[in-house]
Formats: C-alpha cells, sequence, structure tokens
C-alpha cells in the first residue's frame, strides 16, 4: 500500500467500490459460456493437493488466474512468508478462534457489503459450516507445505478467488442494486483481508498477548501477499501494522453502520456458537464476549445488547479463556490445531466434507 493523504485514500475506496476482480471474473464468464464447464468445475472439485492442481488442465483464462496466483506467491519474500507462517502457528489456536469472535462480525459491521454475504444461503442457515470452512481455508495457506506440492494452498487461493467471482456473477444476476458498489468489490475485499490479518492481531493484544512488532508485520506481510493472489489491488494491502490502522480507518469511516443484513448475519453467528457451548454459563457469555472485541460502536451497529464489562473484565476474561471458542483455547501450534480441527468436523459435521467446493452448472 503507498502512502497517500487521508483525503486521496478516501477517493481511492471510493473508485475501488466500482470495481471487481477483472482477471477472475473474464475467466469465470468465459467458463460459463463454454460447453465443458461442468467438467471443468468438477475437476478442481475433486483435485485436492497443489501437485495436482498445477497439472490440471484449465481453460486459458483460467489458467491465467491460476498463474498470476501462483507468480505472486514466488515473487514474495518467501522468508517473510514464512515468518508469518510460523507467527500464525505460535497462536493459531487464539487466532482462528478470533476469526468467529471478531473478525467474521467485524466484516458484517460493513452493511453494504454485508447484503452480498446476506444472500448465501449456507451463511444464512449453516453459519457453523461457513465457519468451518473459513478455517479450513485459513489453516491451507498457513500450513508450513501449503505452496509445496504436498500442500493445498494454492488450490485453496484458486478456489477462493472463484468463489468470490461467483458471487459478484450471481449478484448480478439477480438484481443487484448498484449504490451497494459492485458486489465483492475492492474496497470490501481489501476490508475483509485487513479483518484476517490487523484486525487478529488486535484481538490478541485484547487478549494480552504481547507479540514482537516485526512479527506482527510478518503476518501483515503474508496476509498482503494472500490479498494479492485475491485479487485485490496492490494499493489497497498492507505489509505493516501501520499502514493497515489507516486503511482500516478509513474503510470503517465509508461503510461500518447498522443494517438489517449485519445484525442478522451476526445474529445468526451468535446462534451457533450458543448452541455448541458445552454449558450454559459460557453460552450467555457469546455476546459479553464480541462486545469486548468489537467495542461498544460496532457491537451497537451489529445489535449487540451492551453488557457492563467494566466491574465484571476480570471475571469475564476468565471464563473467556477457558471458553471453547477463546483466542486462548489452544497454544500448541499449528500441528495440533490442524489435529483439533478436524477432531471438530467429525463431532459437529460427520460425512461432510468442509472444504471450498464451487457450484457445478
Amino acid at each position: 500500500m503507498q502512502e497517500t493523504s487521508f483525503a486521496s485514500l478516501q477517493d481511492t475506496l471510493a473508485l475501488a467500490r466500482k470495481v471487481g476482480d477483472p482477471l477472475a471474473d473474464e475467466a469465470l464468464m468465459a467458463l460459463m459460456d463454454s460447453s465443458d464447464r461442468q467438467s471443468v468445475l468438477e475437476s478442481i472439485n475433486k483435485t485436492d493437493f497443489n501437485e495436482a492442481f498445477l497439472a490440471l488442465s484449465l481453460p486459458s483464462k483460467l489458467s491465467q488466474v491460476r498463474n498470476h496466483i501462483i507468480n505472486t506467491i514466488e515473487k514474495a519474500d518467501s522468508d517473510l512468508l514464512s515468518k508469518g507462517q510460523t507467527f500464525f502457528s505460535q497462536y493459531s489456536g487464539q487466532l482462528l478462534s478470533l476469526l468467529g469472535l471478531y473478525s467474521l462480525p467485524y466484516c458484517y459491521a460493513g452493511a453494504d457489503g454485508a447484503q452480498v454475504l446476506w444472500r448465501s444461503e449456507k451463511i444464512k442457515n449453516m453459519p457453523g459450516k461457513r465457519l468451518f470452512e473459513t478455517a479450513s481455508f485459513v489453516l491451507d495457506i498457513m500450513s508450513p507445505d501449503a505452496f509445496e506440492p504436498q500442500g493445498s494452498g494454492y488450490l485453496a487461493l484458486f478456489k477462493t478467488r472463484l468463489m468470490h467471482a461467483f458471487a459478484r456473477y450471481f449478484c448480478l444476476k439477480s438484481n443487484w442494486d448498484m449504490k451497494l458498489g459492485f458486489p465483492v468489490n475492492q474496497e470490501d475485499m481489501a476490508g475483509t483481508n485487513l479483518a484476517f490479518s490487523y484486525i487478529c492481531l488486535k484481538g490478541l493484544k485484547k487478549s494480552s498477548v504481547n507479540y514482537d512488532i516485526s512479527d506482527g508485520d510478518a503476518y501483515m506481510y503474508f496476509w498482503q501477499q494472500i490479498g494479492l493472489t485475491l485479487g485485490v489491488s496492490e494499493s489497497l494491502v498492507c505489509s505493516h501494522i501501520k499502514e493497515a490502522i489507516y486503511l482500516d480507518k478509513a474503510i470503517r469511516l465509508r461503510n461500518f453502520r447498522t443494517s438489517e443484513a449485519g445484525e442478522k448475519l451476526t445474529d445468526s453467528l451468535i446462534t451457533y456458537f450458543k448452541q455448541t457451548a458445552p454449558d450454559e454459563t459460557q453460552s450467555r457469555i457469546v455476546v459479553s464476549l464480541m462486545n469486548y472485541f468489537l467495542g461498544q460502536e460496532i457491537g451497537a451497529y451489529l445489535g449487540l445488547a451492551q453488557s457492563k464489562l467494566d466491574q465484571q473484565v476480570a471475571k469475564a476474561l476468565y471464563i473467556f479463556n477457558n471458553h471453547p471458542a477463546s483466542p486462548s483455547a489452544n497454544r500448541s501450534g499449528y500441528a495440533q490445531a490442524k489435529k483439533t480441527f478436524e477432531q471438530q468436523v467429525q463431532i459437529y459435521f460427520p460425512n461432510q466434507q468442509i472444504s471450498i467446493q464451487l457450484p457445478v452448472y
């Protein structure tokens, strides 16, 4: 992200709101017009690892998307990528939990962007599965072998980028109101990238995790490269925490407000957390935990009942540290986080596939 004045950044974001991901959008349009789209999509969905994915025969424009992703990672600073993955491994349990308690509801506060999410039946009706799919994506790209032949990082990025293109494609075919901006536009994708990086770093600080600033910047750099592979403009991804603070403020001031979609998405997520909490006490504090991370203003945008944490904060945080959805629930590294994730999948979604599956038409 290049340094610019705040007013100039606001102008850049206003323009970014009108743009999707031209490379992926053109590739999807070409695929949807082709006679073999079903077989192509099925072959992608059946692929599990990078080695098979890189050898997969794809139409020309889809190959361009794949090549862009691969080239972006290959050009990146491999030491910083590794350092970012190591940081994730160190705090993997905390960071995965923060996705549900902080990152996702933070995204829901973006009123216009939340409209796209609300149109997804899976997010409305199966928030738990959506949450687990998100965690699966993060685990795929954060694996130490994510970009090796036996990893799944390239494949996860490719499928996620195409899912965004599908979301734009279907929204535009269903009377989408362009006053909301282009569906899954550059500004919203930049905001989501911040939610998975900078906002998670803020969440660690709120959890009393004192990490080194250089490690935090390495994590930001990793997500900057991920943003680029997903088609976000280089001017809207951050490689340092200081840049992220600046961009986050600009996006928040432009987009965060009360919306029916944001409230309903948050309510659906909370309902899932309450239903899966191991006991009534932990079920009751879900809203307090979200309020603690989001803060009073953003919590109010999402319709969260405000709780007085000033006198109860010590008790709430103590319970929070033992909550299964807590960022403190697992400090055992990547391998243990992956194992715990797989065990939870078997408990909550037995005999179901928890990975991105492209719609086949």
